[in-house]
């Protein structure tokens, strides 16, 4: 019985401290052995393949880059989840989010400019 009133104290120390959650451990990962940011990287595969089989439909990879982008997006301006994902993972990972995003999004544009380039004067 002496273990009650100390138990008890405890317990309603715990339940009313605040709950502090880590936000990295719930970043988008579908595979632990899969690092998130093979998504643009597989992005710009895809429209490599597409661009070199059929002209100008390496640009289809534009939507899955912009509902990236946009889901990126989302995620860091929430109010609660922003500022916490920049205070656990920093501003680099921040910025290297945006940095692969506007790969994935500008180089099937690239890509499909050049190779039509290159189209055009082999043609020529």
């Amino acid at each position: 019985m002496r273990c009650i009133g100390p138990m008890a104290l405890l317990a309603v120390l715990v339940l009313v401290s605040p709950a502090q959650a880590e936000v990295s451990d719930k970043m988008l990962i579908v595979d632990h052995r899969v690092d998130p940011w093979i998504w643009p990287a597989a992005l710009c595969i895809a429209a490599l393949a597409l661009e070199i089989k059929w002209p100008r439909f390496g640009l289809a990879t534009l939507p899955f880059s912009a509902l990236l982008a946009f889901g990126i997006y989302s995620e860091f301006n929430d109010p609660y989840v922003g500022p916490a994902i920049l205070h656990e993972l920093g501003e680099a990972y921040v910025r290297n989010s945006w940095i692969a995003i506007g790969f994935a999004l500008l180089f099937p544009v690239a890509l499909t400019f050049s190779l039509n380039i290159r189209r055009r004067r082999m043609g020529a």
